[in-house]
């Protein structure tokens, strides 16, 4: 279905360039980018503000049940959404089809491409409340926050050791039981 190829949908937003498959959803997402829209639901485990209900389920999914339906098979990553598992197979291959306009730099993913561009931007948007660092994504927020609550939220899928961020799971995943896995095939 055109859903899973995003260049054939039909209604582009001008605003962020996502595109949708009808009139009705592109309008829906439009009023996101406007400041007086009101967002009612809110997420009942961390109260987070969304705009449409359905917004509020998804989250609960994908942020605090950690569904991950789509699994990588070239590796131990798994993604809530198959267009964020597609996204993620362009990391695996040397192809580099995305450039940056200010530097030239070819990146892999549309994702990395977004990242790299706040460089360029010198915003450092998102801000520690308890340390005032500043950083240029929520993602890497998220991480440095590790810092302060010790938390370690991603567990190793064979053995139960617990991690602070996902990179050093999948590291571990990979010396510590997949590697020994090839070796003994």
């Amino acid at each position: 279905m055109s859903r899973h190829n995003p260049s054939t949908l039909r209604f582009p937003c001008v605003e962020c360039e996502r595109r949708f498959v009808s009139q009705t959803e592109l309008d829906a997402h439009v009023i996101s980018h406007t400041n007086n829209y009101e967002y009612a639901h809110e997420c009942p485990v961390c109260q987070k503000k969304f705009s449409r209900k359905p917004f509020v389920a998804r989250h609960i999914r994908q942020v605090h049940e950690k569904e991950r339906k789509h699994q990588c098979e070239l590796c131990p990553k798994a993604f809530f959404t198959n267009s964020a598992l597609q996204e993620h197979l362009g990391t695996h291959t040397t192809e580099r089809l995305y450039e940056c306009n200010e530097c030239g730099l070819s990146l892999k993913t549309k994702e990395t491409l977004r990242a790299h561009l706040t460089v360029h931007s010198g915003v450092r948007g998102y801000q520690c409340e308890l340390c005032n660092k500043s950083f240029r994504t929520t993602s890497n927020l998220n991480v440095h926050m590790v810092t302060h609550t010790k938390e370690k939220p991603y567990e190793c899928r064979y053995c139960g050791v617990r991690f602070g961020r996902s990179h050093h799971r999948s590291r571990h995943e990979f010396t510590a039981h997949q590697k020994k896995k090839l070796k003994a095939e």
